[in-house]
């Protein structure tokens, strides 16, 4: 039997011209921004098949990697380049990420798996050891009549960020405002400290059109506010629920919080 051919069909849609989404297989959305002299790949997936392919595949300028948080399915196909650049405080989360968590991540992705066909053999390990670089709030990346700068967005995970096209006005917030938002996962916030990234988000997205790390629609405003009622809701009543994780739904919007009672303020 011959070597398993690596996958490089990925639904590559341009959201407008030079500003792609790399959906992976229904797991994580990539974004990749072109401008005149470099490209920005916002997020590699969780290194289904091979990404580094794809983007040479659109644009041929050198590519810098920047991740919106350091979770597996975000940060997982990172060795398909020599280096990313991550928040500090999600560093050490980045560099942790194994093929066994990468897999463990992937059983739970029916979509991938019924509808791609994927499986843990289209997992791959890339041809670079990704080296971490620092990216810190005011961070920008000048792609050439193009910028993107970096907003600190603790919530989600401590070192969870925004980017911003300034040029375009798009927001990639990968998830930090996801219709199902997940504050219960190691390195994730309080309820209460997620609030405030929250509501910086909703500021930058202003007159923008934000896309998150999942899904294909963008995130409207109104999720947004929704969400935010809801986060302070909880807040202000406190731990009354015995289990140890649970799930609270809007009342005015198709969004939820999945946190855990004690880990509220």
């Amino acid at each position: 039997m011959g070597k398993r051919k690596i996958r490089t069909d990925f639904e590559v849609t341009q959201l407008r011209p030079g500003i792609y989404r790399i959906n992976e297989f229904d797991v994580a959305n990539c974004y990749l921004v072109v401008g005149e002299e470099r490209a920005l790949l916002i997020d590699t997936g969780t290194g289904i098949g091979n990404i580094g392919a794809v983007v040479r595949g659109i644009t041929s300028l050198p590519v810098d990697v920047s991740a919106t948080h350091g979770h597996p399915d975000h940060l997982g196909g990172k060795n398909w380049f020599s280096a990313y650049y991550v928040h500090p405080d999600d560093e050490q989360m980045s560099r942790k990420i194994s093929l066994p968590l990468r897999a463990g991540l992937l059983l739970f992705q029916g979509s991938a798996r019924k509808k791609y066909g994927v499986g843990l053999r289209d997992l791959t390990r890339g041809d670079h050891t990704a080296q971490p670089r620092r990216m810190e709030e005011a961070h920008r990346f000048d792609l050439g009549g193009r910028t993107v700068e970096v907003y600190h967005t603790p919530g989600h995970t401590r070192g969870s960020v925004v980017l911003k096209l300034i040029e375009d006005q798009i927001v990639f917030s990968g998830d930090d405002v996801n219709p199902f938002l997940f504050l219960f996962l190691p390195g994730s916030t309080t309820v209460r400290e997620w609030i405030p990234g929250a509501e910086r988000i909703l500021a930058l997205s202003e007159g923008c059109e934000n896309y998150c790390g999942h899904g294909t629609d963008p995130i409207p405003p109104e999720q947004i506010r929704s969400q935010i009622r809801l986060a302070k809701e909880l807040v202000s009543r406190g731990n009354h629920f015995p289990l140890p994780l649970r799930i609270a739904k809007c009342s005015d919007f198709k969004a939820c919080i999945l946190y855990r009672p004690a880990h509220v303020k």
